[in-house]
């Protein structure tokens, strides 16, 4: 059974963005982002009547009343200020159309293409093949081998398969990063002393099978680099959430006590939203980085490959 922070991964979120069988699930999110998405683009249209239909709608809406600071201004005996009052409007309403895009671009359309292919054959494919290569490792990316890369015990690693042409690869690797051991290289060097590279020869990449091994081991070491920055970020996303829901409940408690249904129903409306964002635009930075350090690896290698 996958566990909470396996699911907060580019490798969990890449598998479930390709399941078909989660299509109804993301029209259901696609719709939730749409409705947002018009009533976002109604409070554009509001401002723009006028000051006096912004303050007659407030108190009957438990999002433009905080959006606005209805009430704020209601205390101090001051005027609310239009002008901000629609540049809010406006920016609030084109993220959502971002996050709107983004829901179709990625969950929506065909992934029958070769883009795709390719982003799974070199993130999801390829730390597969790496995983079921592994002799030490029950699992790449624990906790206890980042802890060895932190505290080494100056001991050195041996060489697991008895062949001798992957000895030499592993070694030439090795001497490659001798003159840049920090805390990323020796953890690079972990992965690689700690794989069949035979095994893992054999099991080639489908779009791109012609793909070399140190090419195919940057990758697995950037998806493990990546699900460590997607926990991370994916936590502090979260406990922002909650400080800003319990805001919310607080005003709402204070201001608008008679509106609760509503307020519950914005609330988990727009703590969705921002999971979605977050979501996607996190698979749109892993897309880019992976692909980066694949072609950049790749044509590394033909240049090295061309100067022999």
């Amino acid at each position: 059974m996958t566990n909470i922070f396996d699911r907060f991964k580019y490798y969990h979120q890449f598998e479930q963005l390709l399941d078909q069988t989660n299509y109804r699930w993301r029209i259901l999110e696609f719709s939730v982002l749409l409705f947002n998405t018009i009533r976002f683009m109604f409070y554009v249209i509001l401002t723009f009547i006028g000051e006096s239909i912004v303050y007659r709608y407030c108190p009957q809406d438990t999002t433009a009343a905080p959006l606005f600071h209805y009430y704020e201004h209601m205390k101090h005996g001051t005027s609310i200020n239009i002008v901000d009052c629609r540049s809010t409007a406006i920016i609030l309403c084109t993220f959502l159309i971002f996050i709107l895009h983004s829901e179709y671009m990625l969950f929506l359309t065909n992934h029958d293409s070769i883009t795709w292919h390719l982003l799974y054959d070199i993130s999801n494919r390829n730390y597969d093949n790496y995983l079921k290569s592994t002799i030490n490792l029950k699992k790449i990316d624990s906790i206890s081998s980042v802890f060895r890369m932190i505290f080494p015990d100056n001991h050195k690693y041996p060489m697991n398969t008895g062949n001798d042409d992957d000895d030499k690869f592993k070694m030439t690797i090795m001497m490659k990063m001798n003159n840049r051991q920090n805390f990323l290289n020796k953890y690079f060097n972990h992965l690689i002393m700690n794989v069949d590279l035979l095994k893992f020869r054999k099991s080639k990449l489908n779009v791109f099978n012609y793909c070399g091994i140190e090419t195919r081991i940057y990758l697995v070491f950037t998806m493990i680099l990546l699900h460590l920055i997607d926990v991370f970020l994916m936590i502090l996303v979260y406990l922002t959430i909650t400080i800003s829901s319990w805001k919310y409940y607080q005003f709402i408690s204070e201001n608008m006590p008679d509106l609760w249904p509503m307020a519950i129903f914005d609330c988990m409306s727009f703590i969705y939203c921002g999971h979605i964002f977050f979501r996607n635009a996190s698979l749109y930075f892993n897309f880019s980085l992976i692909s980066v350090v694949f072609y950049a690896s790749h044509m590394n290698d033909w240049k090295e490959k061309f100067q022999n």
